[in-house]
């Protein structure tokens, strides 16, 4: 039998809208007082979660984009989402509401609030940039150059500095060395104070965390 040219396609879509909706694919979590919420990227959702069975709890929230990115602070979610089109949303996780929504440019992901709760950096990891929200205003303060696909966001507890780690490599593939790096921010006006180079032939950096004492920063990476 003879297969129209469109069936496969067809086939195939609704293959991959199955396996989207089996798989949820979460990939933000984020500690509230009312318990651990997760982002779902294939869904679109906000769920939360009981701390002790991780069962789901209440109705989750629906996004019209794919979240990207998920921190908690005084009593908000705050979230990045979609790719060309992406915004900043805070939520109140109560009332299962968007609150504001503020446009950040492309691919945003890896939210993280200040120390005192003012400011929220993110990531613009295919544009290459970092930037910083004013939450009580909710606009942009600043946006800067932070290398190649910055992926994890970590500022300090002092509000100082605020660490960029990059997924890939600067420089060409054929140099005499290769490796990801860390770049420095200033907190205060995205400045960039240093570029830390890691060990050469590390990349594929995914996660980066400060020390409880502020020494040291720990990533995680590919060798």
């Amino acid at each position: 039998m003879k297969m129209r040219g469109s069936f496969l396609p067809a086939v195939l879509l609704f293959a991959a809208w199955c396996s989207m909706a089996d798989y949820p694919a979460p990939n933000a979590l984020t500690a509230a007082p009312d318990g651990l919420w997760v982002a779902e990227e294939h869904t679109a959702l906000l769920r939360r979660l009981d701390p002790e069975t991780l069962e789901p709890a209440g109705a989750a929230i629906e996004l019209e984009q794919p979240p990207t990115g998920l921190v908690s602070s005084a009593g908000r979610l705050y979230v990045t989402a979609g790719l060309t089109t992406g915004e900043l949303l805070e939520v109140d996780p109560e009332r299962r509401q968007i609150l504001r929504r503020l446009a950040i440019g492309h691919s945003p992901q890896s939210p993280a609030i200040s120390a005192d709760g003012r400011t929220l950096y993110f990531a613009n990891r295919f544009s290459g940039q970092v930037g910083a929200v004013d939450l009580k205003e909710f606009s942009l303060r600043w946006r800067s150059p932070a290398g190649r696909e910055p992926v994890a966001v970590v500022p300090d507890a002092a509000n100082r500095k605020v660490y960029a780690a990059n997924h890939l490599p600067i420089g060409p593939a054929n140099g005499t060395t290769h490796q990801a790096a860390v770049f420095v921010l200033d907190a205060a006006d995205g400045a960039v104070l240093k570029h830390i180079p890691l060990a050469n032939g590390a990349q594929g950096i995914r996660g980066a965390a400060l020390s409880p004492d502020g020494a040291w920063l720990i990533v995680t990476h590919v060798v």
